[in-house]
This record gives C-alpha cells, sequence and structure tokens, in this order.
C-alpha cells in the first residue's frame, strides 16, 4: 500500500502547465508570416493589373474625344507608361526623316526638354 500512496502523491504534486492569458501576445508562426507576404504579394499584384486595364480605356477615352490632335493622346500614353512602368519620365519618338522626331514628353528633367526646345521648334534628333 505504501507504493500506492508515494504514487498518488507524486501526481498530485505534478502541475498543470499554464495557460496562457487571454490578450498575450502570441508569437507569430511562420506559416501566418508566408500567408501575409503571399497576400501582400497578391494584392500588388492585382492593383498592377488594375492600372494596366484602365490605361488602355484612358487613351481610347482621349482618341475618341480628339479632333484630329494627336498631342494629348501621346501624352496621355506616356503617363499611363510611367505609371505603370514606375518610371521617373517618358518620351515618345516618332521616325522622320532619316532621325526621329518627339512627339510627346512626360516628367521629363527640365534639362533635357531644356536641351530639346533649344535645339529648334521641329525637336529633331538626327543620327
Amino acid at each position: 500500500m505504501k507504493r500506492r500512496a508515494r504514487a498518488e502523491s507524486a501526481k498530485s504534486r505534478r502541475r498543470k502547465a499554464a495557460a496562457p492569458k487571454s490578450g498575450a501576445a502570441r508569437p507569430v508562426s511562420a506559416r501566418a508570416a508566408g500567408q501575409k507576404s503571399d497576400i501582400a504579394r497578391l494584392s500588388h499584384e492585382l492593383a498592377e493589373a488594375r492600372q494596366q486595364q484602365i490605361a488602355p480605356a484612358d487613351v481610347l477615352r482621349i482618341i475618341s474625344s480628339s479632333s484630329g490632335s494627336l498631342e494629348r493622346v501621346f501624352e496621355t500614353i506616356l503617363e499611363n507608361a510611367v505609371r505603370i512602368c514606375e518610371c521617373k519620365f517618358a518620351n515618345l519618338l516618332l521616325v522622320a526623316n532619316n532621325g526621329f522626331r518627339i512627339a510627346a514628353m512626360h516628367g521629363a528633367p527640365t534639362e533635357l526638354a531644356d536641351l530639346i526646345v533649344a535645339s529648334g521648334t521641329e525637336k529633331q534628333i538626327r543620327f
């Protein structure tokens, strides 16, 4: 009988692990962190896809409302290209007379714009 008494007393001495208190900070598991990064990546891809779908609609709207002048159409194309490509500026060049003619500029640095304007009224680049 003494053995049983000792065994029972040893069991009663063992304590259960303390349950976490409600409101206590819990560590984020690697899986949850991975899911958050997947969600962020997918959200970015969705926003990018929306921008790519809106850009042609903007260009088509400008084309339908323009009365033959292509300058506004070219500016809209460049504006959308800069936004989608996340670049600082863009130029649209047309081939003309063995060279290129600048049809439109968006966000170009002032030094570049001044250089092109100073080279002539036609904004022509020859090679």
